[in-house]
């Protein structure tokens, strides 16, 4: 079976392969599936179910400006800073 891990990886598979079965929520670390990702819940880099309903508006806002940061970064727009 595969494990939860509190590292990048999220979840492994056996000899500690990353799996794609499980990612983390940005909003509050917990895992969430891949069908838990397709649901009206979840926000790519902000929430998930466990913690829409937690997040105060200045959290979630301020989950907005770094998801919108990273994706700057993962088009190649900004670099990513060095520290």
């Amino acid at each position: 079976g595969e494990c939860f891990v509190f590292d990048q990886r999220v979840s492994v598979k056996h000899g500690l392969v990353p799996s794609e079965k499980y990612h983390a929520c940005h909003g509050c670390r917990r895992p969430v599936s891949n069908f838990d990702r397709t649901g009206p819940d979840y926000v790519h880099g902000i929430c998930c179910k466990h913690c829409r309903g937690d997040l105060t508006d200045k959290q979630l806002e301020r989950f907005r400006e770094r998801q919108r940061q990273q994706d700057l970064i993962d088009r190649g727009i900004v670099q990513k800073p060095l520290f």
